[in-house]
């Protein structure tokens, strides 16, 4: 692993701390890991943050998700709730549409 590897590999373990109270939760401390966080995966190659050993973890999922979300405006991995979801919002925009050129 190299450093910036290492750096998100501490800064994913800690804010995993706070969230399932290994270490008490400080507001601040929270918000300023993950914006480092973020700006850490910015440059990273997203197989390499994926390919650790035990799997990869969960914050950086989360935030590479996130990432690819805004990028894309699709979710990562979709499921059929999602789906439906959509498919009946499309619907009803589609006979909103219809009422409003009549």
């Amino acid at each position: 692993m190299d450093s910036k590897q290492l750096f998100i590999e501490h800064l994913a373990g800690e804010l995993q701390a706070m969230e399932v109270g290994r270490v008490p939760m400080n507001a601040l401390r929270y918000r300023v890991h993950a914006k480092m966080l973020r700006k850490a995966l910015l440059g990273a190659a997203t197989p390499s943050l994926l390919e650790r050993q035990g799997g990869a973890h969960p914050q950086v999922v989360h935030a590479l998700s996130n990432r690819f979300f805004e990028e894309t405006g699709h979710l990562l991995q979709p499921n059929a709730t999602g789906h439906k979801a959509r498919s009946l919002l499309e619907r009803t925009l589609a006979s909103c549409r219809q009422a409003r050129q009549k």
